[in-house]
């Protein structure tokens, strides 16, 4: 019993860290929304990835952070999954930026 305890606070613990880690990426992802629905549609490949991870970030902030103590241990997976994949894309794609703005700028 103390083993299971222990590990569902770990998951819901780690599953709100990474949605805190998630919600400043997902205001961006807010902005992104909004000019879909004013009519600035993604043309490009590159636009359509920014786009859906956006919209992964955002998710990804909810689920974690409206995982409760309550949940079932299935649940609170499922939110710590999705919490970490925004999390992954998020910072793959910052760091992915970064090295194309410091490399390009350094070697052109």
């Amino acid at each position: 019993m103390k083993i299971e305890t222990t590990i569902d606070s770990t998951v819901l613990w780690l599953s709100r860290l990474f949605g805190v880690l998630n919600l400043p990426i997902s205001f961006i992802a807010v902005i992104d929304l909004s000019a879909i629905f004013i009519g600035d549609i993604p043309h490009t490949s590159e636009q359509w990835t920014g786009f859906l991870t956006a919209i992964t970030v955002l998710v990804g902030a909810v689920a974690g952070l409206t995982i409760r103590r309550s949940n079932s241990p299935n649940r609170k997976m499922a939110h710590l999954l999705i919490a970490a994949f925004g999390l992954i894309l998020t910072y793959g794609s910052l760091l992915r930026l970064v090295k194309t703005i410091l490399f390009a700028g350094w070697l052109s």
